[in-house]
């Protein structure tokens, strides 16, 4: 069967410590440039095994607050000194894979869509005690932890999670969407696309 460099969907840290780990951090500089621009949707699509997750995974960690800059130690990316300082651990970031929705019918992968999001809501709970949402935007944050979510919160949910991140931080939010392809695909196979 063989060996897959990325078997977890995005551990970059872990694979910092392979022997035949690729510096690809250079992405980051790209990644940099488009920033604030019209051009700021980045699709990365190359063939299967490529990397992308592994890349995302390493976009997610440099760019959020809650990781450890230490990691990017010796990597091409710390000669950009000015780029680091500015960008490095700045911006609050939502990362979800869209792997795990590969569901035979439309019920059971909206059910997955609405777990996704709970473990995405899951993650930055400290907006609950935010001082600088309201109490209206905090109960809307409240129905992206509920597993009852209707469908105009589900399809909303990555607009509103983005705007609540925003107004907490005051910065820009990061969305990296991993997969985004694999619940369209599995929902033609499985006859529930229209």
């Amino acid at each position: 069967m063989g060996s897959y460099l990325n078997p977890g969907g995005g551990m970059f840290k872990a694979c910092l410590r392979s022997k035949i780990y690729v510096d690809k951090s250079g992405l980051i500089a790209k990644t940099n440039e488009v920033l604030g621009t019209e051009q700021r949707f980045v699709c990365v699509s190359r063939p299967r095994r490529f990397g992308k997750s592994l890349n995302m995974s390493m976009l997610e960690k440099f760019f959020s607050p809650e990781s450890d800059k230490h990691i990017f130690d010796g990597l091409v990316i710390t000669q950009e000194k000015e780029l680091c300082e500015k960008h490095m651990g700045r911006y609050p970031v939502i990362s979800v894979s869209l792997k795990g929705i590969n569901a035979p019918s439309y019920d059971t992968a909206f059910k997955m869509l609405v777990m996704m999001i709970n473990e995405a809501a899951e993650k930055v709970q400290y907006l609950r005690n935010s001082e600088r949402l309201s109490e209206a935007e905090k109960g809307f944050f409240e129905e992206l932890l509920s597993r009852n979510m209707d469908e105009a919160t589900a399809f909303g949910s990555l607009r509103l999670l983005s705007r609540l991140l925003y107004k907490h931080h005051g910065q820009p939010v990061i969305v990296l969407i991993d997969e985004y392809d694999v619940p369209l695909a599995k929902a033609f196979s499985n006859g529930y696309y229209e």
